[in-house]
């Protein structure tokens, strides 16, 4: 069964049909890549999976369950979390204390918590969770560094860290490879393949196609909100329509005989 399922998901923003039609699936364990042309609808697709939209039509399932329509944290609690092209962590607070803040059932968040004074032995184990996903992501040296003074590279390991810390099975990473050096793509992309062989599943939105084509399992192209292709990066990357879309221009098929010759 699908871990995750799109079925004729639409959107409108005023004039403009900015998802149409929208199906396709992930399944768990997979790592998918949603790739298209820029305007193609990828980021409004994630917006609409965590709950920051909401559809005009069409039915958005997790785990065989309707989540369209549900507020962000809700889904969030579910097991679906997601990075942004524009990093939103809090960048006064310490790397540790961001990472503190996402995890569930702080004891003063209920009148019981606070008045029965469970919260030490809670909070000192969040520290330590802490402490060990700053770890896991390489930035345990940087924890006390406030998250606006990371590196680029570094606050993006800590978004991730972050949605991991939420108790994430579900994975939506928008552009992860955006504006980081060589020696941190390496550090992404070691951390994605940690966190599968751990039975965690990606949808990924990336411009980079040799990152995407590299990375995924399954690739689905959107083109104006449409679908456009779905099928294995080989099948994608001789695409006809995906080579039309990215290009804007209708590929050559070499046998075609009316193409051939000195006036072709």
């Amino acid at each position: 069964m699908a871990l995750l399922e799109l079925d004729n998901v639409r959107i409108r923003f005023g004039g403009v049909q900015a998802v149409d039609g929208c199906t396709f699936h992930v399944k768990e364990g997979e790592i998918v890549g949603l790739i298209g042309p820029n305007g193609a609808g990828k980021t409004t697709v994630f917006d609409l999976i965590t709950g920051y939209l909401t559809p005009d039509s069409g039915q958005i399932r997790y785990r065989g369950r309707r989540i369209d329509g549900s507020p962000p944290h809700i889904i969030a609690r579910q097991g679906v979390g997601r990075t942004f092209q524009i990093i939103r962590n809090f960048p006064t607070m310490s790397a540790r204390d961001n990472l503190v803040m996402a995890f569930k059932d702080h004891p003063g968040e209920t009148l019981l918590g606070g008045f029965f004074g469970g919260w030490r032995g809670v909070e000192q184990q969040h520290l330590q969770r802490a402490r060990e996903l700053m770890d896991l992501v390489g930035i345990r040296h940087r924890e006390d560094v406030p998250a606006g003074n990371l590196s680029y590279g570094q606050q993006k390991l800590l978004e991730i860290a972050r949605v991991i810390a939420l108790g994430t099975d579900l994975f939506l990473l928008d552009e992860p490879m955006a504006g980081v050096n060589p020696a941190m793509r390496r550090k992404l992309l070691d951390l994605i393949g940690t966190l599968r062989k751990q039975g965690k599943t990606f949808l990924i939105v990336e411009h980079d196609l040799n990152f995407i084509m590299g990375v995924s399992d399954r690739i689905v192209v959107l083109d104006y909100g449409h679908v456009i292709a779905d099928g294995t990066p080989a099948e994608v990357r001789d695409n006809a329509r995906v080579v039309e879309a990215y290009l804007g221009v209708k590929r050559r098929d070499p046998n075609d005989p009316n193409l051939g010759g000195a006036n072709a």
